[in-house]
């Protein structure tokens, strides 16, 4: 085997593979968010679509990611991340090309669910990757720089999507999106696969055998659940009410300073906790994010200012941007190399399923009482995930 490449402070994290499935990622990503924005907007403006259809436009999709997070991990580990991301990059960019011709809801609806099921193969299988490629000594260095693509396309996609819809139109928009996809699927032919991918277990596992051996989710992996599914809670309470809070202060101008100041906090916080985590453990970095989440919360409940709702952007920022790559890595190091695949698999199965429940379980709290109560209560959701991550079942020792 070759002797990896090196740098000043150990094993190479930029190596080209990790910079390609990197480039990937962030345009997988960058599309999903350009779609995200405008989905239901479409489908209310052009296809006549009511409130509670246009809406089912936009959360299919997220849907459909949820249902292939079970199982894309195992089938990852077993054919490789090149082969299932050429495969699902491929049903992408087509289902990408597709959004120009569907003229009825029904067809939308159809071309949004197969879109979503292939970002959940393709996103599974670009973060398998990334894993393997990356060092173990500076692993969560290495995902921090990984993840760095996400806040950059959640702040650029959107707002790219308004100005080409009103200046040439949504063909325009898909076309645009469809390239891009494309261009990842293109890409993605320039994978190898890394040679820690090979699953030493028969591929039959996957049509048979037990519920653990079909991958379905990684156990050691569940034990740490509850805190990632409670940070989705978090991040979606994070993008669904921060605007209509900032409207009942008076100030709905600070729900674009809040997300300017959390995507800087999440930028300098990935590049910062990485290399702490790597060296001093899961524990030293995760503990004060918890606290920075809870805080950001507490801060957001009792907002009377829109100066208070942007300044509570930096400690959201901070929190989010540790905990997502930070509990990655846990998940990584819970399940082995060999089942890499249904780790991350399983991470985000409970990542999504708290981005998605959240908006509903929340919005519930708001119409029952009002946003500070919501926003106290999911502080308390902050404090729990702290307990939960300090009970978690299979930590191996204080580092973690």
């Amino acid at each position: 085997m070759p002797t990896p490449e090196r740098d000043s402070r150990g094993p190479v994290v930029w190596s080209g593979q990790f910079v390609l499935v990197t480039v990937v990622n962030t345009a997988v990503m960058a599309v999903f968010y350009t779609f995200m924005a405008l989905m239901a907007v479409f489908a209310a403006d052009v296809l006549g679509a009511g409130g509670a259809a246009a809406g089912l436009a936009a959360s299919v999709f997220v849907v459909a990611a949820l249902v292939a997070r079970f199982g894309a991990g195992r089938v990852v580990d077993v054919f490789g991340p090149r082969r299932v991301l050429v495969v699902s990059l491929g049903v992408f960019a087509a289902a990408g090309a597709a959004y120009l011709v569907s003229d009825s809801l029904g067809a939308l609806l159809a071309v949004r669910a197969v879109h979503g099921f292939a970002f959940g193969v393709a996103t599974t299988a670009t973060n398998t990757a990334a894993q393997l490629l990356l060092p173990e000594a500076r692993r969560a260095e290495g995902t921090g720089y990984f993840t760095l693509g996400l806040p950059l396309a959640s702040a650029a996609g959107p707002p790219a999507a308004f100005l080409v819809v009103d200046r040439f139109g949504y063909d325009w928009l898909f076309a645009g999106a469809a390239v891009v996809a494309a261009g990842a699927f293109g890409a993605a032919l320039a994978v190898t696969a890394p040679r820690a991918v090979v699953s030493r277990e028969p591929r039959g596992v996957v049509a048979g055998g037990s519920w653990r051996d079909a991958g379905i989710v990684e156990p050691r992996v569940a034990s740490i659940g509850v805190p990632v599914l409670l940070l989705g809670v978090a991040a979606s309470v994070v993008l669904t009410f921060t605007y209509p809070l900032a409207q009942s202060v008076g100030a709905p101008a600070a729900a674009g300073a809040f997300f300017v100041v959390y995507a800087a906090a999440v930028l300098a916080s990935r590049l910062a906790a990485g290399p702490i985590q790597d060296r001093f453990g899961s524990g030293v970095v995760v503990y004060p994010a918890l606290a920075a989440l809870t805080a950001s919360f507490v801060v957001l409940g009792f907002a009377r200012s829109g100066v208070q709702v942007a300044a509570a952007g930096v400690l959201v920022g901070f929190g989010h941007g540790v905990l997502v790559p930070a509990f990655q890595v846990e998940a990584v190091r819970l399940a082995g190399p060999l089942r890499t695949g249904v780790a991350v698999g399983t991470f985000f199965l409970f990542l999504d399923l708290g981005t998605g429940v959240g908006p509903v379980v929340m919005g519930r709290v708001v119409e029952a009482s009002s946003y500070r109560a919501m926003y106290v209560a999911t502080a308390v959701l902050g404090g729990a995930a702290a307990l939960a991550w300090r009970l978690r079942r299979g930590r191996a020792s204080g580092r973690h």
